[in-house]
């Protein structure tokens, strides 16, 4: 989960991180009976819910997110993706599964090169619209100061789907859907979780059928000499 500054923008409704927890809810229940871990990431990432079955404990710890000030931070998309791919190997100790990410996409802190195994599939939901808004900055108490400027312009935080769409070249199996203020992509996201999995399972049966060709083959060249 996106928890930069620009997560605040009221582009969709109520903004950009209000709706992000509603469809991180909405996919945990679609997903019930599956490990997920949640980290929220800006400049670094930490995890806030290991790998876990336990869909009570991971929406009350969605719901404890609602209190973050986000005033600060910017967006390393990259970093956390490659760092979803190292909490696989360190804590399951195999890198095959879903790394889903939900975001406004902006990767603001220059990115690194990514490297996703083949047998692991990328999603992200971009959560914004093309449009923008401004990035709205707010105190301790969640009361609106200004609007956020650099260089004495007010900063528009917009949804780049040409963003979203470049990013996943180089990774084998990646989707990416945008979420407006009345989308709920869930089952979309399900859909090619399964699909891509089933694809990865094809790919690994063809790699076994020659191998165990030959458990046939060999008994039969014994018999027929």
């Amino acid at each position: 989960i996106d928890t930069s500054a620009s997560m605040f923008v009221e582009d969709v409704r109520p903004n950009r991180f209000e709706k992000t927890l509603l469809l991180v809810k909405h996919f945990v229940k679609r997903s019930a009976g599956q490990k997920i871990s949640i980290a929220v990431f800006s400049d670094f990432q930490k995890i806030i819910v290991p790998f876990t079955d336990d869909t009570d404990l991971i929406e009350a710890r969605i719901d404890s997110l609602k209190d973050l000030n986000l005033n600060r931070g910017g967006t390393s998309l990259s970093l956390a993706i490659q760092q979803g791919v190292q909490n696989f190997k360190v804590t399951e100790g195999d890198s095959t599964g879903n790394i889903l990410v939900f975001t406004d996409a902006e990767e603001t802190d220059g990115g690194v090169k990514l490297s996703v195994p083949e047998n692991m599939s990328v999603g992200i939901v971009g959560v914004g619209t093309r449009k923008g808004g401004p990035v709205p900055m707010r105190n301790s108490r969640g009361e609106f100061i200004r609007n956020k400027t650099y260089q004495g312009q007010t900063v528009i935080s917009k949804l780049d789907e040409s963003f979203l769409k470049d990013f996943g070249e180089d990774i084998p199996y990646y989707k990416f859907w945008v979420a407006t203020s009345y989308t709920l992509p869930t089952e979309e996201i399900l859909s090619f979780f399964n699909r891509s999995y089933q694809l990865k399972m094809a790919k690994n049966n063809y790699r076994i059928r020659p191998v165990e060709a030959y458990k046939i083959l060999v008994p039969a060249m014994i018999c027929l000499i």
